[in-house]
């Protein structure tokens, strides 16, 4: 069975963090993961350069077509998308209709295309991402976190490890967890 990792986080990670995401998108690619993103600047394509350098394989989910020139054709966002989106957003009323449109698909990359996950096997294996806080628990996600956080409230209640490459220890673990 093929390995999923949904390589996410923030429009402003640091240029080193940057090179590192890259560097692990190449390292996962060679290794048969595929990728799952959603095409934002920052770590989205950080990890999804990684991933064309060596032709892996990716899953780009996008909240409209084109998002950020990108010719992923998975931007068909499902009602089930936006009805999972409104439990694990805590101000979902208040966002306009691009945010919450980028609040489904971050749904879509942690379940999968069918958004049932752990029934069908098609949830991601694991999250690598970076934010500015260094959340990992949906607990810990603060508005800091960002659109990141709605992913790691989704995989928080799946149990699928989160590695935050904000903290210290987050790529020792990631190591031991690929092991």
């Amino acid at each position: 069975m093929n390995k999923i990792y949904a390589g996410i986080g923030s429009r402003k990670t640091p240029d080193q963090v940057i090179k590192q995401m890259m560097w692990l998108g190449e390292v996962l690619g060679n290794k048969g993961w595929t990728l799952r993103s959603g095409g934002a600047d920052g770590a989205d394509l950080a990890f999804e350069d990684g991933c064309n350098n060596v032709g892996g394989l990716k899953e780009i989910y996008l909240p409209v077509p084109k998002f950020n020139k990108s010719d992923s054709p998975l931007f068909e966002i499902p009602k089930r998308a936006y009805a999972l989106a409104k439990i694990y957003h805590p101000t979902y009323y208040g966002l306009g209709m691009f945010a919450k449109k980028c609040m489904a698909r971050n749904v879509q990359q942690v379940l999968g295309p069918s958004l049932i996950g752990i029934a069908v096997n098609e949830q991601v294996d694991m999250i690598i991402c970076w934010t500015p806080d260094g959340a990992e628990n949906g607990e810990d996600t603060t508005k800091e976190t960002g659109g990141t956080g709605q992913a790691i409230r989704v995989a928080t209640d799946y149990e699928i490890p989160v590695f935050n490459l904000k903290n210290e220890d987050a790529l020792d673990r990631l190591t031991e967890f690929l092991k």
